[in-house]
């Protein structure tokens, strides 16, 4: 337990701290007004600020805020909000005299600009803050995909402002944090995941073998070794790759010259032509400024399809199965075809054998599925609104009133039957209305009988008495 608690912890604290990284891009947006190069050390001193604001608020909020919250009374309460703004505030001061003692001066300038430190002291305040909300959150929920996908447009955004003013842009800062936050993703969705399949079938986390998150986890880990090294290797990596295609080349040449040749012609005479200017008829010549966004959207986009085949892994592995699958069956068939010898088994004039295949979407299984809330009960009965009357609507009608009172708090087990479920809801639904509709469940549920128009009536005003009492 204190292994999984340490990885979990260190799991949320890393989520929350990445939390921050949406600010670096807005602060080298902001910098182009006064000018101040968005170098990478500026870039590393204010990714730092940020990063010790946010962990000032998750201190906030797991000591601080939890010492009032826990006495009652509307002191407290507001003793609990005073400390979170109080911290944002001190954080948002000390950045702002960080900003004007620890930001280079420009190269052109005697001084630092007084909106520079503003701007640092502002960033600080929402570090901090984003620290103290986040860390009332689950690790699995602090970054989500809505999340990552922020991040990238912010720092394609702030290189194609870059680009388009013509100013240096360091990259390296940005992409690493982009890098870190989707491994971090990933690691937060995959623990996420064993803890949603041990609470969708009712398990203890205490019969969870204790080296199965670590595993999992060290499989993340080692993918994020992998990219991290792709990363800091591009360059002997491309020479490799282009070593190996000049070594195909002069193969395929060589491959060539040994092939027959015909009788040699006259030699054509070559026309002498002009060669063009450099950015005249030919290409522009290549700029470093252009090619700043280019890297970062290469970057982007390898991310964004690691995030997807990431996202769709199980859709995509039960695709390549499938695949191999039918063609496993195709060279079986082709190659071991045999004869079908009819037995005495294989007819029968008294009974025939019934065989039912269970078909289940690949991915439905092991996508995780929204919280079931009030929003999505609305949805489901705006379309039980719509349905015809007969059996569906009717166990439909009952499903939503489970799922309502599921809502209310009231708890509810699979192993509960119908008069344990209507003995539990009278608290909080009609009871006269909830046993007819029981009773009429049941009828259909188990005698097969036909419910008529007045049992789903009585559903629906069941499930309009639950729609108003919310």
């Amino acid at each position: 337990m204190g292994k999984r608690l340490s990885l979990l912890g260190g799991l949320k604290v890393t989520a929350v701290l990445c939390t921050v990284f949406p600010i670096l891009p807005v602060f080298c947006g902001l910098m182009l007004i006064p000018k101040i190069p968005a170098s990478r050390y500026n870039q590393a001193v204010m990714l730092a600020l940020c990063l010790l604001s946010c962990l000032a608020g998750m201190l906030c909020g797991a000591f601080l805020i939890p010492a009032f919250s826990k006495k009652q009374g509307r002191l407290f309460d507001f003793l609990a909000n005073l400390t979170s703004i109080l911290a944002a505030l001190l954080c948002g001061a000390a950045g702002f005299f960080a900003g004007g003692r620890f930001l280079p001066i420009p190269a052109n300038s005697a001084w630092v600009p007084w909106y520079a430190p503003i701007a640092v002291g502002v960033c600080c305040l929402a570090a901090c803050i984003l620290g103290c909300r986040c860390w009332e959150e689950k690790y699995s929920d602090i970054i989500r995909a809505p999340y990552l996908t922020a991040l990238i447009v912010a720092d394609l955004l702030c290189s194609f402002l870059f680009w388009a003013l013509k100013q240096p842009l360091d990259m390296l800062i940005l992409s690493l944090t982009l890098l870190f936050a989707a491994c971090v993703y990933a690691a937060a969705e995959n623990q996420g995941n064993i803890d949603y399949l041990m609470q969708k079938r009712s398990h203890n986390h205490s019969i969870l073998p204790r080296r199965m998150r670590w595993y999992s986890f060290s499989l993340i880990l080692g993918i994020s070794v992998l990219i991290f090294g792709g990363y800091f290797l591009r360059k002997p990596i491309a020479a490799f790759f282009s070593w190996v295609v000049g070594l195909l080349k002069s193969g395929i040449s060589a491959l060539l010259r040994l092939l027959p040749q015909g009788e040699p012609g006259e030699p054509v005479p070559e026309t002498p032509m002009d060669t063009p200017a450099p950015g005249d008829m030919g290409l522009p010549p290549a700029e470093g400024e252009s090619s700043i966004f280019w890297t970062f959207f290469g970057i982007a986009v390898a991310v964004l399809l690691l995030w997807l085949i990431f996202y769709y892994r199980h859709e995509i592995w039960s695709a390549i199965r499938t695949i191999l699958g039918k063609i496993r069956d195709f060279l079986s068939g082709l190659l071991f075809r045999r004869a079908h010898v009819s037995g005495p088994a294989d007819a029968n004039e008294y009974f025939e054998d019934n065989v039912e295949e269970l078909s289940r979407e690949p991915g439905s299984f092991w996508k995780r599925e929204r919280p079931y809330d009030q929003r999505r009960w609305k949805k489901e009965y705006k379309a039980f609104r719509a349905m015809p009357d007969g059996v569906e609507k009717l166990r439909e009608g009952y499903r939503l009133a489970m799922q309502h009172l599921l809502l209310k708090k009231i708890p509810l087990s699979p192993a509960d039957t119908p008069a344990d479920i209507l003995k539990k809801g009278q608290a909080v639904l009609p009871a006269d209305l909830f046993a007819c509709v029981t009773n009429a469940y049941c009828l259909a549920r188990y005698a097969g009988k036909e419910p008529d128009s007045q049992s789903s009536g009585q559903a629906a005003s069941l499930l309009a008495a639950c729609d108003r009492s919310k």
